[in-house]
Parts: C-alpha cells; structure tokens; sequence
C-alpha cells in the first residue's frame, strides 16, 4: 500500500484520538472508556510518536488541531506529518498498515447474519421472502426474491 493511501487511512484514526482527548492525547495511554475508533487512532498515535525523526512535527501538528478541531488547515498539517512520518520508516508503515487492516476484521457466523463495514444508508435484507418497496418520484422497485422488479410505466403509482 502506498504512503498517501495509508496516511488518508490512519489519519481519521488519529484525528478521532485527538478530537475525544485533545492534547493530552500524547501524554495519555489508551483509555479503556474511549470507543474502539478513538482506541485505535492512540495506539496508532503512539507508534507514530515512540519512532521516526518526525516525531517533534508529530506532536507540534496534534497541539494545533487540538487547539483548532475544525481547522482543516491544522488537520491537512497533521495528516502531512503522518505521511512523512511513513515514509521516513517503512517498518512503522508496515505496522499502521497492520492496525488499519486488523480494525476492519469481523467474524460474523450464523444463518442470516451479516456485518457491514463503513457507512452503510439504508436496509439490509436478510432471510428469505424480504421484500423492499423503493419509492421516489421517477418510478418504484420492488427489492425480493427475484431481484429488483420495476413496474411497466402504465404500471406506476398503482400498489404492487
């Protein structure tokens, strides 16, 4: 994975940490009441402070955002520093890479069961027979078994 993909990727993470704890996010260790996105963005922010010579740029990038949350300024400095910071040290890359990896993994078992990752909007169809009517001004689908079913025109405002 390339160093600008991975920055963009660990830098929400970081900016989660910093957003919950402000700056005392780096003297803090992982807090066990923080969500698991503010978890991750301080251990990823604690390997990106214990190595690498941009450490003072680091910490100078995270005071600033703290101070400044909606600053995007402050945040494009920040995730600056990060991606400088990977470039200078591959292993701890390799090692971000790795967290950003293991926070995407679910286990999900069971009939019908499923796990979404991301932003998810809208319904999720699970078991058999579902049926879900899509409305909206240009036409409407009915979501079931058979897949999407759209009305002929003649066929459209009438119930299905």
């Amino acid at each position: 994975m390339d160093v600008e993909t991975l920055s963009s990727q660990v830098f929400p993470y970081v900016r989660s940490a910093v957003g919950a704890f402000g700056q005392a996010v780096l003297s803090r260790s992982e807090d066990t009441a923080a969500d698991g996105t503010v978890r991750l963005g301080q251990r990823m922010l604690a390997a990106l402070l214990r190595r690498g010579k941009s450490t003072p740029e680091v910490e100078d990038a995270v005071r600033r955002l703290a101070g400044a949350p909606e600053d995007p300024l402050a945040a494009e400095e920040l995730r600056d520093r990060i991606g400088q910071a990977l470039r200078e040290d591959p292993d701890l890359a390799r090692d971000l890479a790795a967290m950003n990896v293991q926070a995407y993994r679910t286990t999900v078992s069971g009939h019908h069961n499923v796990t979404v990752g991301g932003d998810h909007q809208g319904p999720i169809h699970m078991g058999d027979n579902t049926h879900h009517t899509v409305h909206n001004n240009l036409h409407e689908r009915r979501i079931g078994e058979a897949g999407i079913v759209t009305p002929a025109p003649e066929a459209e405002g009438k119930q299905l």
